[in-house]
Parts: structure tokens; sequence; C-alpha cells
């Protein structure tokens, strides 16, 4: 399902929707959802949208592709609505990401962000096997780790003390977890605009 609040469909990502679906439905698909009531949340700064419109119209089609296929909601505002604006006012892309979680985290069993350089390679993957993991071992989110000594060659040591990768995150929608991201704020708030890493200290 795509909410009337990420803005309306392009005419191209419909396409796009209705040629995965097709091919799809030609496959055996794995990982099917459940009746799990989950979120795709995604956002692009003013920066991106400029600089790499094209770019960023393929990686919002997929998203919506992906987010249709399972029944999700996807959530992905669009420049200048009412959304969007709220959060280009926290003056840095990748604060939209917390913001974001915050907002929604209530409404959904499941929230999974999304990066807008993040594409979904197989749409027929589900992330109900990945839930069933984080339920096994009651966790509240799941992450990617990084390899970090793949950053061991970065002259900036920022990069050396990331131990994952929050550009995608599948979080569940519980009081822990909202009581996780919320102890960030005060740190996202402090930490300067111009600094390279706004959302991956906060969580250490």
């Amino acid at each position: 399902m795509i909410e009337e609040r990420s803005g309306r469909r392009n005419a191209a990502c419909i396409l796009d929707a209705e040629a995965a679906r097709k091919t799809d439905l030609s496959r055996n698909a794995e990982g099917m959802s459940s009746a799990r009531k989950v979120a795709v949340l995604s956002y692009t700064d003013s920066s991106v949208l400029s600089k790499h419109a094209e770019r960023a119209r393929i990686v919002r089609c997929n998203h919506e592709a992906y987010a249709q296929r399972h029944n999700y909601t996807y959530i992905s505002p669009v420049e200048g609505s009412t959304l969007w604006s709220a959060l280009h006012l926290l003056g840095h892309g990748t604060r939209a990401k917390t913001a974001s979680l915050l907002l929604h985290l209530r409404t959904f069993d499941y929230l999974l962000w999304v990066d807008a350089d993040v594409v979904f390679y197989n749409r027929r993957l589900s992330v109900d096997p990945w839930i069933d993991r984080m339920d096994s071992a009651n966790a509240d989110i799941l992450a990617a780790s990084n390899d970090v000594s793949s950053y061991q060659s970065e002259p900036n040591a920022e990069f050396t003390a990331v131990p994952f990768n929050a550009g995608a995150l599948l979080v569940r929608g519980s009081e822990w977890a909202a009581s996780f991201l919320s102890k960030a704020v005060p740190e996202l708030r402090a930490r300067p605009l111009d600094a390279q890493k706004q959302d991956q200290h906060d969580t250490d």
C-alpha cells in the first residue's frame, strides 16, 4: 500500500511495479509476507533531489515496487509535502531517519528503514525471515554488521568506529525501541550539521 502522505505515484513507478508483479508471479515467491503490519520508510533530501533527480526516481520506484509486492505501507514524503518539509527543517537528511522511525513506530508492528541509495535487489524476498530471527533472539532492532577491516585504509578515523551499517534497519514497534531512539535525540541535536556522520554514533 502506498500511503497518501508519500505523495502521488509517478506513472513510471506504476509501470515498473506492474512489471515487477508479473515477474514475481511467474516464480515461487520466497519469504511470503505474513499478517504483520510493516512499513518501508525512506527520505530523500533536497541535495540529492537537485543533483541526482533521475537516480532518486529510480530508487523510489524500486522501493514502491517492493512495498507493493509484499503489501507493506510505503512512506517516503515527496518534496514540498508537509511531512517532507517538517523533516527538511532538521537540517540534515540523515536526521530524518531517527525522526521518521519515532514518528511511525507506534503505528506499525515493524519498520524497515532504507536509505535513499539502497535498492531491493531481489524483490521476491520479504522481511519475514528476518523478523522471525528477531523474534527468536528477542531483538528489537536488526542491522547489518560492517566489515571494520575494510575501513582501515580510510584517512578519517571516524569510519573505523562504526561496527554496523545504518543504511537499512529493521525496527520492532516496541517500547524499548522507542526509548532507545528517543535517547539518541539529544546527541543528534548537539552534533554539528556538518558532521560527517549524523546517525551512526548515536546508537553506540
